[in-house]
């Protein structure tokens, strides 16, 4: 099914986004050609095409959400290196900067919470040497002001955030220089803890992360894997790993989808075969 749009098929980050909506379906994404954060909405007669941001880079690296009949959007700025964030239907959203310090905003992955309270994590580069970026994981909750979660080591990369029955974030990323999956949550007293979950070449590239209350699965990419890793919570601060070995290379762009209470779908993309795998996995 053409949408319509450009999209830029070697970026590395997350320019498209899905959302179903009962029988409606929307997809968001970077437009590579005209430029700007766009919304296909689908209609009888096909999709319609509308802008949310018009910048040119606007929309480069995005996460979508939806509360209510409000759709989210936590965006990167390219032109501008900022976090952006859009809120509201087709034809009517609401822009703000959610943060401008630096070059942030990359990787975004933004959920929301019952009260329709937006939480984002992204990557921020923070200052670039020789070695390349010092890197930091960043968290903000909408009306608040940034927090780093972790910092150094280029810290941040594909980050993943969930909520759990309180509203506090979870966030599975990557962290470059050491070649680690980490694990940083917000306990009830508002304190983030941090956790290495696996080690290795690129362990924890394009993670992605769901909960069943306070239970995390996370599912990653990890360099001399074919297929996918998956990390299950077993306990305080234990995980175990089970490597699903399908496809010709290590997974790519991880994402999952809740089937029912109990079953998640698993997809990813296998750069070996240029194939989507999929499998079904028990929720945690």
């Amino acid at each position: 099914m053409d949408v319509g749009g450009k999209v830029e098929p070697n970026w590395f980050g997350r320019s498209i986004g899905l959302i179903v909506k009962g029988l409606e379906r929307y997809v968001f994404f970077w437009d590579a050609v005209g430029g700007g954060l766009k919304v296909a909405d689908e209609t009888e007669k096909g999709f319609s095409i509308d802008t949310i941001d018009p910048d040119e880079k606007a929309g480069v690296d995005l996460s979508v959400a939806l509360h209510g009949d409000d759709f989210y959007v936590a965006y990167l700025d390219m032109g501008e290196h900022d976090l952006r964030f859009a809120k509201g239907k087709v034809g009517a959203f609401d822009i703000t900067t959610l943060d401008a310090e630096g070059a942030v905003g990359n990787d975004p992955s933004i959920a929301v919470s019952n009260d329709g309270v937006a939480h984002t994590c992204y990557y921020d580069c923070g200052k670039f040497g020789v070695s390349g970026c010092e890197g930091e994981l960043r968290y903000i909750a909408l009306g608040t002001v940034p927090q780093v979660i972790d910092h150094g080591d280029d810290a941040g990369w594909y980050c993943s955030i969930a909520l759990d029955a309180s509203s506090l974030p979870h966030i599975a990323y990557h962290v470059h220089k050491k070649g680690e999956l980490r694990y940083a949550f917000q306990d009830k007293d508002k304190q983030w803890h941090v956790n290495i979950v696996d080690y290795g070449p690129l362990a924890g590239g394009f993670a992605v992360l769901v909960l069943d209350g306070q239970s995390p699965l996370i599912a990653y990419s990890k360099e001399g894997i074919n297929g996918v890793v998956l990390a299950r919570h077993d306990a305080l601060d234990t995980f175990r790993q089970k490597v699903v070995n399908i496809g010709n290379s290590p997974a790519r762009h991880c994402a999952f989808a809740r089937v029912s209470r109990c079953k998640l779908f698993l997809g990813w993309f296998d750069e070996g075969s240029y194939a989507l795998e999929a499998i079904l996995v028990g929720a945690p």
